[in-house]
């Protein structure tokens, strides 16, 4: 793909795939068809159960974002699909919000799939981070705590998508059709390139 020169936005440590709390708040989404109106929902009623405010606070936050990222017809797919689609659905949504996070489905998760090379280890996320940094000096202002905080971020959600496994293997997903219809858009394949999937071609 093109390299993306723009800076990432690399604020997505607070949770990982969260899979329950995107349910919910896609959910009162649905019923209210606004976003701040379903912000307000949230944080009034504790819908997504968080153990203090500032837990609550932050989570909405982050889910709001990721969740903004999908069409209405997405959100309402994403509240009613089967658990396999759930998780694709907010992995996807999660690869639109972080440009970063969507490069790397892309460029390592994907390609080794392809290239049947299904170990996925931290030293291929390194490399990774490594080659983007020479396009991205807001990776290196990161502390090495902060980078292994991001790092291990994004592999509880690959293993929350159920896209890798407890070996640290990688396993290839089936996407329903529908997903792939309503995901794709304009642009077929879209969806597909975030994933350790044949659908949508190499």
């Amino acid at each position: 793909m093109g390299e993306n020169t723009g800076r990432y936005l690399l604020s997505f440590s607070a949770g990982a795939l969260m899979l329950n709390e995107s349910l919910t708040v896609a959910r009162v989404y649905c019923d209210f068809r606004d976003w701040e109106a379903t912000r307000q929902y949230v944080l009034e009623n504790n819908s997504i159960q968080a153990a203090a405010e500032s837990s609550l606070k932050r989570y909405t936050a982050e889910v709001v974002g990721r969740l903004r990222m999908l069409t209405d017809d997405e959100i309402g797919f994403l509240a009613d699909a089967s658990a396999a689609d759930q998780k694709l659905a907010i992995w996807v949504a999660i690869c639109r919000r972080y440009t970063f996070i969507g490069e790397f489905a892309e460029d390592v998760l994907r390609q080794k799939f392809l290239l049947h090379d299904y170990a996925l280890t931290y030293e291929d996320y390194d490399r990774f981070v490594a080659q983007k940094m020479f396009w991205h000096e807001e990776l290196e202002e990161l502390t090495e705590l902060t980078q292994k905080k991001l790092r291990s971020v994004i592999f509880k959600m690959l293993g929350g998508a159920d896209l890798v496994n407890d070996a640290g293997l990688i396993s290839m997903v089936f996407p329903s059709a529908e997903l792939l219809r309503l995901f794709d858009g304009a642009e077929p394949g879209s969806t597909a390139r975030f994933l350790p999937t044949f659908e949508g071609g190499a």
